[in-house]
């Protein structure tokens, strides 16, 4: 229970966090908050697709932190294409990276279903 500007807000009521049915655990998404650390694993596979690609999206991110950042740096080292799609100004748009050739402050969901319809349907 909290107080938020004079409203009283009881949320003990209003979230059903699930259990774990083997051990009563409290079950947990997969995804990583913010706060988390990014598996290991996760991370060198992301910086393989990295070293593999021609070109890089970036959809939905300040890229503040440097979990999402360190990718960007480094397609960035190594000349790869960075398109931006993410309101306001990264922290990639900040630091002047060379490879940036696209930004957009357009609506994610809306550009992305977009693109999608053009790949899958021919729209």
């Amino acid at each position: 229970n909290a107080e938020y500007m004079g409203i009283h807000l009881s949320l003990s009521h209003q979230v059903n966090v699930p259990e774990c049915q083997s051990c009563g655990g409290i079950l947990k998404l997969d995804v990583v908050m913010f706060g988390d650390n990014v598996p290991t694993d996760v991370v060198a596979r992301a910086f393989e697709q990295v070293e593999k690609c021609d070109s890089l999206l970036v959809v939905g991110t300040s890229l503040e932190v440097f979990s999402a950042y360190r990718f960007v740096h480094r397609a960035n080292l190594r000349k790869t294409k960075i398109a931006i799609i993410n309101y306001g100004q990264t922290r990639a748009e900040r630091e002047k990276l060379a490879s940036i050739g696209f930004k957009s402050e357009a609506n994610c969901a809306e550009l992305l279903q977009l693109a999608a319809d053009r790949i899958l349907l021919g729209k």
